[in-house]
């Protein structure tokens, strides 16, 4: 954390603090309060989170508790008046999004939309590509909280 606060205090640009946080953790009861807490300490308000889980690639992610966990730490942020961006989004943003994350990053990396560790792994068969598309509803749910935010 001291180096992220350098970094702010000798910059005259915009600094966000990057983390990444595995959705695993997130299931124990109040670690994500202890991560938020940590994390709000920073001398920045914008926060950068890259959320890690054991999903396959161009998967939904679907366990609950990890899923709920997310959104504790997004709102604890939130709360504690951070600006919290999540990178590798997917429909999952609607959630992030309710939580009180303000910015998405969905663009393609490989054209995977979720971070994992094992995207750098050397492949153990073949290959290929799972179609992904976010709803037109899911674009209109988010349309709406965008609205109801304001």
């Amino acid at each position: 954390m001291q180096v992220a606060d350098y970094c702010v205090a000798k910059s005259s640009s915009k600094i966000s603090l990057t983390a990444i946080v595995s959705l695993s953790d997130l299931v124990v009861t109040d670690r994500p309060l202890q991560i938020a807490s940590i994390l709000s300490r920073a001398i920045t308000d914008s926060i950068y989170l890259v959320f890690v889980s054991d999903t396959e690639p161009r998967r939904e992610l679907s366990d609950i508790e990890e899923l709920k966990g997310a959104m504790k730490l997004i709102r604890a942020l939130s709360d504690a008046g951070m600006q919290v961006i999540i990178g590798f989004c997917a429909a999952d943003l609607i959630l992030w999004k309710f939580a009180g994350a303000v910015n998405f990053a969905t663009g393609k990396f490989f054209n995977l939309r979720r971070f994992t560790a094992t995207r750098f792994d050397e492949p153990k068969g073949g290959g290929g590509q799972t179609h992904r598309t976010i709803s037109c509803s899911a674009s209109l749910i988010i349309v709406i909280l965008e609205m109801l935010a304001k």
